[in-house]
C-alpha cells in the first residue's frame, strides 16, 4: 500500500521512501535505483553503523570545527553555524536510531555503537583537520571502547529485551482473528398515523 503524501515523499506500509537518484526505503533497507535494479539488503547493525557514521561526520564538525574555522568570529556566528550543521546530523541520526530500535537493537547497543563511531570519526578529524598530534591515548580509549562493545553486545539482559521486543512487534503486526461486534443499532420504524 503506497500513498503519495507530498512531492518527493512516498509513504509505504511501514517506511518512508525518499525520491532522488536513489530510492532509499529505511525499514527494509533495500536500495532501489529507478531503473529497477536492487542492491541486496544490508544487516540492520550495518545500516545503523553507516547512518551513524554519516551523522557523526556532521556532529564532529558542529562540535569542534568552529574552533578552527570560526575562532575569530563572534560566538553567536559560531553557534548559528554549529546549529545549522547539527540539523543535518539529526536528519541522519534520528532515522538511524529509529531503524535500529525497529530492528531490535537495544538502547545500550545503539549508544555504545554511537560512542565507538564517534571515536573512530573524531581521531582522523583531530589529526587531519584540526592538526592535533596523534597520541597513544587514542589507542587506549579505542581498546576501552572495544571492551564496552563486548560487554554491551553480550549482555544477557539485552538479548532477553531483544527477544521480548521482537515478540511484541510480531504480535502487534498480526491481523486480529476476531473483531468485536458492535452492538446492534435500535430499529427505526416509521409509523403513519391517520386521524
Amino acid at each position: 500500500m503506497q500513498k503519495l503524501m507530498s512531492p518527493g515523499l512516498l509513504i509505504k506500509s511501514r517506511g518512508i521512501c525518499i525520491h532522488g537518484p536513489v530510492l532509499l526505503h529505511l525499514p527494509a533497507m533495500s536500495f532501489t535505483y529507478f531503473s529497477g535494479s536492487t542492491i541486496p539488503s544490508m544487516p540492520p547493525i550495518l545500516v545503523v553503523a553507516v547512518l551513524l557514521t554519516i551523522s557523526n561526520l556532521f556532529m564532529t564538525y558542529a562540535w569542534y570545527g568552529h574552533l578552527k574555522d570560526h575562532a575569530h568570529q563572534p560566538l553567536w556566528i559560531a553557534v548559528l553555524v554549529s546549529w545549522g550543521v547539527a540539523f543535518f546530523e539529526y536528519l541522519v541520526q534520528v532515522p538511524a536510531n529509529r531503524f535500529g530500535n525497529d530492528h531490535h537493537i537495544s538502547l545500550a547497543q545503539l549508544k555504545i555503537l554511537q560512542e565507538v563511531i564517534t571515536l573512530a570519526v573524531f581521531v582522523p578529524f583531530a589529526i587531519y583537520y584540526m592538526n592535533r598530534p596523534l597520541s597513544w591515548n587514542f589507542l587506549w580509549a579505542g581498546c576501552c571502547m572495544l571492551g564496552a562493545v563486548y560487554f554491551i553486545f553480550n549482555d544477557p539482559a539485552a538479548k532477553a529485551e531483544k527477544h521480548e521486543s521482537a515478540a511484541t512487534s510480531q504480535a502487534a503486526n498480526e491481523p486480529r482473528a476476531t473483531q468485536e461486534a458492535s452492538p446492534p443499532l435500535p430499529a427505526v420504524t416509521h409509523s403513519s398515523r391517520e386521524d
